[in-house]
């Protein structure tokens, strides 16, 4: 396991990404990309995750080379989004992995048939988890999740990031509603839990928590015990981050991001 190198790195150098075990765990997704393709992304990632995104950069892609199914063929009209699973961890003794789970890789633009390449809330983005000139794309919910990672990491966890849909293609996800393209990434679901065996799974979202019972817990692939549904961090119908507080936040951005952050911790008893 490479250990980070401080000196070298600008951000989060304390943290691994996508190293000990990662090479093993995609494995899972071998269905929809090549391992070799799903390696050269992760490296490219792991650069960025340490130094940063450059100016003007395009998200990473997959060329048609490297799809390992035909699959997708019938969504080229649409751009293609795909999230890399990823894995941070420490080089320390883990206690397990905590898999947080979103609900899909939406994508509303883009070249139409690219498969484009993104992570769980962006955490390979410097922006996104240390919300840097935020603009309008980055919400405290962004941050509040990286929180969350490292509370994670602190309490001694491994985190395993990734989506219950793997792929989303077309208005509303079109390819759920082909027969196939929704069987696949069930299948590809239910063999990802099974390899990361995961100590306990967090459905972020209704989305994500029915895929996940649907398909993991009724194939017995993971104990209902271990799966635990919680609000989608950009959910703002209610403020149901503050259930359980105990202390107030302070108004804005800031105060947003920490309650968000501590809801998600006390539901995981971290």
């Amino acid at each position: 396991m490479t250990k980070p190198n401080s000196s070298s790195r600008a951000f989060d150098a304390d943290v691994l990404f996508n190293e000990g075990e990662w090479p093993d765990l995609i494995q899972s997704q071998q269905k929809l990309f090549s391992r070799e393709s799903l390696t050269r992304v992760s490296d490219g990632l792991r650069e960025e995750f340490y130094s940063g995104h450059a100016e003007g950069r395009r998200m990473p892609s997959f060329q048609r080379s490297e799809w390992a199914t035909d699959l997708l063929e019938a969504f080229t009209d649409y751009p293609i989004g795909y999230d890399l699973p990823c894995l941070i961890s420490r080089d320390r003794p883990t206690r397990g992995r905590i898999m947080l789970c979103a609900q899909d890789p939406l994508r509303k633009t883009g070249a139409p048939g690219v498969v484009t390449i993104g992570t769980f809330f962006g955490t390979d983005s410097e922006r996104y988890r240390h919300y840097i000139n935020p603009g309008k794309q980055v919400k405290p919910h962004h941050p509040a999740m990286w929180d969350v990672v490292r509370a994670c990491l602190d309490a001694d966890y491994d985190v395993w990031l990734t989506d219950a849909v793997k792929v989303f293609a077309g208005p509303g996800n079109l390819l759920l509603k082909d027969k196939r393209g929704g069987r696949v990434c069930s299948e590809i679901l239910a063999e990802e839990i099974a390899q990361v065996q995961p100590v306990r799974i967090v459905a972020l979202g209704g989305k994500a928590a029915a895929k996940i019972y649907g398909v993991a817990v009724k194939q017995e692939v993971i104990g209902a015990d271990r799966v635990m549904a919680l609000p989608h961090p950009a959910g703002y119908q209610t403020k149901w981050y503050l259930e359980g507080a105990t202390r107030d936040y302070p108004a804005g951005a800031d105060g947003l991001r920490a309650a968000k952050r501590d809801f998600y911790c006390r539901a995981l008893g971290l």
